[in-house]
C-alpha cells in the first residue's frame, strides 16, 4: 500500500539525492584540480631530476657535487609533495565523492522510476521501498568525504530520519498483515 506520505517522502529524499550528488561532484572537480597541481610538479621535478642525474658523470668532479645536491633537493620537495597529498588524502577524497555522486544519482534515478509507475505496477510496497531507499541512502552519505560547508540537504536528512522514525511508529500501531511484514523486513 502506498500512502502519500510515502509519495512525499520519496520525492524528498530524490531532491536530497540529487543535490548532494550535485555537491559531491563539485567536491570532485576541486579535489581533482588540488591532485594536478601536486601530482603535476612532482611528476615534472622527478623526470627531470632523472635526467640530470644519468649525466652528472659529464659534468667534472665540481659540478658533479652540486649535481647530486641539486637533485638531492628536487627529490626532497617531491617527497614533501607526495606526503602534503597522501596527509590530505586528496585522491581518496576524489574518488569517494565521485563514487557518491554516481551512486546518489543512481538513487534519485530509481526513486524516480518506482514514482513514475502507477501504484499497481510498482515492485514494493511504500513503507519498504522508503525504508530501502532511506538506508541505501545513509549508507552512502556515511561513506561519503564529509562536505567542509553546511548544505541545505544535511538539514533534511535529519529532518527526513526523524520523519521515517515516527512513520515507522505509526505504522507499528497499525495490526494488519501487511504493515506486520513491512515492520519485519526493516
Amino acid at each position: 500500500m502506498w500512502l502519500s506520505e510515502h509519495i512525499r517522502y520519496l520525492n524528498e529524499l530524490q531532491k536530497t539525492a540529487e543535490q548532494l550528488s550535485t555537491e559531491y561532484m563539485n567536491l570532485y572537480t576541486i579535489t581533482q584540480r588540488q591532485l594536478y597541481k601536486i601530482k603535476l610538479p612532482s611528476i615534472i621535478l622527478s623526470s627531470v631530476a632523472g635526467f640530470i642525474s644519468f649525466g652528472s658523470g659529464n659534468f667534472g668532479d665540481h659540478n658533479s657535487n652540486q649535481v647530486s645536491i641539486g637533485v638531492g633537493i628536487t627529490g626532497l620537495f617531491v617527497a614533501i609533495l607526495n606526503s602534503i597529498e597522501s596527509f590530505f588524502g586528496i585522491q581518496t577524497t576524489a574518488t569517494n565523492s565521485r563514487a557518491s555522486s554516481v551512486v546518489l544519482s543512481l538513487l534519485a534515478q530509481r526513486i524516480s522510476l518506482e514514482l513514475a509507475l502507477p501504484e499497481k505496477d510498482r515492485c514494493a510496497e511504500g513503507l519498504a521501498f522508503t525504508r530501502t531507499c532511506f538506508n541505501e541512502f545513509l549508507a552512502v552519505v556515511e561513506k561519503a568525504p564529509p562536505l567542509h560547508y553546511k548544505t541545505e540537504a544535511q538539514d533534511k536528512i535529519r529532518s527526513m530520519s526523524k520523519s521515517l522514525s515516527e512513520a515507522t511508529l505509526a505504522s507499528s500501531r497499525d495490526t494488519s498483515p501487511v504493515s506486520a511484514r513491512i515492520i519485519q523486513i526493516s
